[in-house]
């Protein structure tokens, strides 16, 4: 018996529509069929029909009339890529392709199926030539499923963002060149249904890639030599790096980049191995070109969100697979200026940091820092450059100026966490009038400057920097924004996605706990956290948890207590508790400590998890984090990201509400920041996204 099966064909020449077709295979499964590594084993029937099917779009000669010949269709085999894993009871999506092994000619790229790739969290796949999607399962009847071209057509001919309000400016785009599409119009207008199998495939394809790696670990870990594994570091895939440079392989239809990028912080300097002192590797810092990685200022004509080499380099041609999001990286650009916008601050400062030449260095920055606040670099400290103008390292500023670098810049070799800070003297040289009093405030407070909303839980709302600047009674002229928008961002975080675990620990009557994963220079201006604590109620009591990877702490703050993985634990406002903690959850390294983070972190399990800047798709160091919230589906967790991409793949690991929780951040900081591999709009907690959000009844 054959069972008519609907397949999608997605052509290689991108004038040609997707097609549907109709397959038949045995409907009846034989005993002694094997199923090896989860991929289903096409019947001899399927075999054959989907290899006449590619075939006949083929225009060789050498193929017969009905363009199959005797040998591709006697000996040959249709490959199969798994693009999606069956899961339970809801099939896998797997593509199919034949390769001519007597072909020399180049595979046309199939922008559309490589395009699908990319929605479905795979983003370094390329795919060419004509390929056939099919949904199987290899363990369930019947054993394989009907798959319709609407299922797939907004992920491969509208934009790998499956966003709706994304769909739909792409569509309109498509239609009338229309520019926006607001949030609401997104909610009410119809567009076409993507799958929720397909939604969620991002997330199941990142937990299956962490599944593999610990499995590897597990069998590779007598292998290894003990003082490599000592040295190595996680492979890291940056975000801002999406380039085309193939890695030959035997099959030329696939090729898979491997990214590495060795900071958090993209114009930060990497180190070969962490924790120890030892001379820093530089990462680049001017323009790059997207494919090839050469120096170059020539902007993708379309987009302007990359660089390629200008001709007669042939950068953008061979980096085909940009074509794939040039029109939604489009859209990502066109919201420069929305982000760039901070109209309350002082247009004197604040318009200078969002212009062009802050967005292609960071020597700007510094300049500006250093003229505005009299602050000098660590390369001037060490010069001897020194007046009585000039702050030393006791200012909060001197991060911004030097950076982390692992630990390493002078400024972080010189952070005491357990010292504490006035603000008088974390924001110096900034004089008392420009800086928030360090006091608690009232709900008067909060009338005086206009602020009447409250959340469910009873939480004053701040949607903005006016909002914070008109309660804290600091002038428009003050840039204290470019640093609180650190506590201002867990604030937010609080009152937007915090009203179930604010409501939990009141009925527990206990803390509400928070760790903050992924800290950095974070630490370096602890006591600006009081903020928060200043900002909720004096009945909510916050432990709030700095997670810090030892590896990114200088050398003398490691602590020497084998037993006590707190570096500090101290009360900062009679409602805010703060520590600070060396380790990772669940890390393998024998260097690393490795945490529980319901018992060795706090008072117990946390109620939320924030990580700022934290582009957790790229490091695989975060993939404990996000095993964590996986498995723990009440434990709320709130991620920033630094542009509207990588927030967009990072948001997408949590499902398909993540990633349409993303949104602008109204407390990113108000400076746009240099991305050498793109030139997208770039800001320190400039996106927001949410992971298990909770609805309070």
């Amino acid at each position: 018996m054959t069972t008519p099966v609907t397949v999608v064909l997605i052509p290689a020449d991108p004038l040609v529509a997707l097609q549907s077709h109709v397959l038949s295979w045995n409907g009846e499964l034989d005993e002694d069929v094997a199923v090896s590594a989860g991929h289903p084993q096409k019947t001899d029937i399927l075999n054959r029909n989907i290899c006449r099917l590619l075939l006949s779009r083929k225009s060789d000669s050498n193929y017969n009339e009905d363009g199959v010949t005797l040998r591709d269709v006697n000996q040959g085999d249709a490959t199969e890529i798994p693009l999606l894993r069956p899961l339970h009871d809801s099939p896998g999506l797997y593509a199919y392709y034949l390769q001519d092994p007597l072909s020399a000619l180049p595979r046309t790229p199939n922008v559309r199926a490589t395009r699908l790739a990319m929605a479905c969290g795979l983003l370094s796949m390329r795919l060419s030539g004509d390929i056939l999607m099919v949904r199987s399962h290899p363990t369930r009847q019947p054993h394989w499923y009907s798959l319709s071209v609407e299922d797939l057509y907004c992920a491969c001919e509208v934009s790998p963002d499956l966003r709706k309000i994304m769909q739909l400016q792409e569509v309109h785009r498509e239609q009338d060149e229309r520019i926006a599409v607001t949030a609401a119009e997104a909610a009410s207008e119809p567009t076409p249904i993507t799958p929720f199998w397909l939604l969620n495939a991002a997330q199941q394809n990142y937990h299956d890639a962490a599944a593999v790696a610990r499995m590897a670990e597990v069998m590779n870990y007598d292998k290894v030599d003990r003082n490599e594994q000592l040295d190595s570091r996680p492979e890291e895939m940056d975000l801002s790096r999406d380039d085309d440079i193939d890695i030959k392989e035997e099959d030329s239809s696939v090729n898979t980049d491997d990214k590495n990028n060795n900071d958090k912080n993209a114009d930060e300097p990497t180190l070969t191995n962490r924790g120890a002192n030892i001379p820093c590797e530089f990462v680049a810092k001017s323009p790059l070109c997207l494919h090839c990685r050469r120096p170059t200022s020539n902007l993708c004509l379309d987009c302007h969100g990359t660089y390629f080499c200008p001709p007669p380099r042939d950068c953008r041609q061979e980096g085909w697979s940009h074509s794939c999001q040039c029109s939604t990286w489009r859209r990502y650009v066109s919201r420069r200026d929305e982000l760039s916008s901070f109209e309350y601050l002082d247009s004197s400062w604040q318009t200078r940091l969002v212009g062009r030449d802050f967005q292609l260095s960071e020597e700007p920055y510094k300049d500006f820092l250093k003229s505005q606040l009299g602050l000098s670099t660590d390369q001037e400290t060490q010069s001897g450059v020194n007046n009585s103008q000039r702050v030393t390292s006791n200012s909060w500023w001197r991060t911004e100026t030097d950076g982390w670098a692992g630990g390493q810049s002078e400024s972080a070799k010189q952070v005491d966490p357990t010292v504490r800070k006035t603000y008088e003297d974390g924001f110096a040289p900034l004089s008392s009038h420009q800086i928030p009093r360090q006091r608690r405030l009232t709900d008067q407070d909060f009338e005086r400057a206009d602020i009447h909303t409250k959340n469910a839980v009873g939480l004053w709302k701040l949607a903005s920097w006016q909002d914070y600047y008109r309660l804290r009674g600091i002038p428009p002229s003050s840039p204290v924004a470019l640093l609180c928008t650190f506590p201002l961002t867990i604030y937010y975080a609080i009152i937007q996605h915090g009203e179930v675990p604010v409501t939990v620990a009141r009925m527990l009557n206990r803390p509400l706990r928070i760790h903050v994963v992924g800290a950095e220079k974070e630490i370096n201006f602890l006591d600006l956290f009081q903020e928060v604590g200043f900002l909720l109620p004096d009945d909510l009591h916050l432990e709030l948890v700095f997670i810090v990877r030892q590896d990114m702490l200088p050398a003398h703050c490691y602590t020497s207590n084998a037993d006590s993985k707190f570096l500090l634990q101290i009360e900062m406002t009679t409602n805010l508790m703060v520590g600070v903690v060396s380790g990772t959850y669940g890390a393998t390294s024998a260097t690393t400590p490795s945490l529980d983070p319901n018992f060795d972190v706090g008072t117990g399990p946390p109620d939320m998890i924030i990580a700022l800047n934290a582009g957790i798709y790229a490091y695989e160091s975060w993939r404990s984090v996000v095993e964590y919230l996986y498995h723990n589906t009440g434990v709320v967790g709130v991620f920033t990201d630094y542009n509207e991409y990588s927030g967009m793949n990072c948001a997408a690991i949590g499902g398909a509400t993540s990633r349409e929780s993303l949104s602008i951040n109204p407390f990113r900081q108000p400076l746009s920041l240099p991305v050498f591999s793109m030139n997208l709009p770039q800001f320190s907690n400039g996106f927001i996204y949410v992971f298990n959000e909770q609805v309070l009844d």
